[in-house]
C-alpha cells in the first residue's frame, strides 16, 4: 500500500542510521520514491525504489512458493542513491534468484507498470463482470483461466495502486478500449479483411516482443 509505506517511512526516518539502506517494494513508484528520496536527503540514509516483478493471485502461507523469484525481474529506481547502495541491492536480488535487474526512473516505471501489470487486472475484472461468467463451468478451458486469473484481486490494495497511478492507467485504459472497439467494429460490420489485419498485427507483435 503506497500511502502506508510512505507513512511508515516518515515515522521511521528520524531513527535510521545514516549508513542505512532503505528499499520499498510497492507496485507504483512516483509517490513512494518522491517521499523516499526527500526523506533520504533530509536524514542521510540511502533510499532506492524497488519492485520485484513476481507475484501470484493468491496470498498467505499456503500460497507460498520457493521458486517464486527464480529468473524473475527486479526493477530498481536508484534516483541519487550512491552506486554502492544499488550494487548491494543487485547482489541481494540475485541471491534471491532474480534473473533480470532493470533500472529506470519512477516515471518510466509507472508508465510501464500501467501496461504490464495494471491493465491486465483491469481487463480480468471487466471480463468476469459479464453475466456469462456465472455459467462458464464446462464451457471454459485455458483461455478463460489465462484471462480471468488475476481477477482474484485484493480490491483494497489494487484500488490504491490504480489511484496512485491514475493518469498513466487512464491513458492505457483508453488505448485498450480503442483497440477493443476496432475489433468490435470489424466484427459488427462483417469486415473479414479488417479483422484478419487486426488479429495478424496482434500476433506479429506478440511473436516479436514476447
Amino acid at each position: 500500500y503506497p500511502e502506508a509505506a510512505i507513512a511508515y517511512l516518515e515515522s521511521a526516518a528520524p531513527h535510521l542510521r545514516r549508513d542505512a539502506l532503505v528499499l520499498d517494494t510497492c507496485g507504483t513508484k512516483r509517490l513512494v520514491c518522491a517521499a523516499g528520496f526527500r526523506l533520504a536527503e533530509r536524514y542521510g540514509f540511502a533510499f532506492v525504489g524497488g519492485h520485484p516483478m513476481a507475484g501470484k493471485e493468491r496470498s498467505g502461507f499456503d500460497a507460498s512458493e520457493a521458486s517464486l523469484f527464480y529468473n524473475a525481474s527486479y526493477i530498481l529506481v536508484p534516483g541519487e542513491a550512491p552506486q554502492s547502495a544499488t550494487d548491494t541491492l543487485v547482489s541481494l536480488a540475485k541471491s534471491m534468484g532474480f534473473g533480470t535487474i532493470k533500472y529506470c526512473t519512477q516515471q518510466k516505471h509507472d508508465r510501464m507498470i500501467a501496461y504490464t501489470s495494471q491493465i491486465p487486472h483491469v481487463l480480468a475484472c471487466a471480463y468476469v463482470m459479464s453475466p456469462r461468467c456465472d455459467e462458464h463451468s464446462g464451457f471454459s478451458a485455458g483461455s478463460y483461466r489465462d484471462v480471468s486469473r488475476v481477477a482474484r484481486i485484493n480490491a483494497e490494495l489494487w484500488a490504491d495502486l490504480f489511484l496512485a497511478n491514475r493518469e498513466e492507467l487512464a491513458d492505457e485504459t483508453e488505448e485498450l478500449v480503442r483497440n477493443i472497439e476496432r475489433i468490435r467494429d470489424a466484427v459488427a460490420k462483417n469486415d473479414r479483411a479488417e479483422l484478419v489485419a487486426l488479429l495478424s498485427s496482434a500476433r506479429e507483435k506478440k511473436e516479436k516482443f514476447g
